[in-house]
C-alpha cells in the first residue's frame, strides 16, 4: 500500500501574497500624502516608516 502524501496548505501562500499587496498599497498612500507644514515633512515619513515595521 502507498504512502499518500499530504496535500500542501495553499492559504499560507494565499496570505503571504495578500500581505505583500496590502503592504504595497500602504506604500502608495504613504508615498503620495502631503504633510503640512513642508518642514515637518521628515517627522512624517520616519513615523511612517516606524509604522511598517
Amino acid at each position: 500500500m502507498e504512502k499518500y502524501r499530504r496535500p500542501r496548505k495553499v492559504g499560507r501562500v494565499k496570505g503571504f501574497v495578500n500581505e505583500i499587496k496590502m503592504y504595497f498599497k500602504v506604500r502608495s498612500i504613504i508615498s503620495s500624502a502631503k504633510v503640512y507644514p513642508e518642514s515637518a515633512e521628515k517627522d512624517a515619513k520616519d513615523l511612517f516608516k516606524i509604522f511598517l515595521r
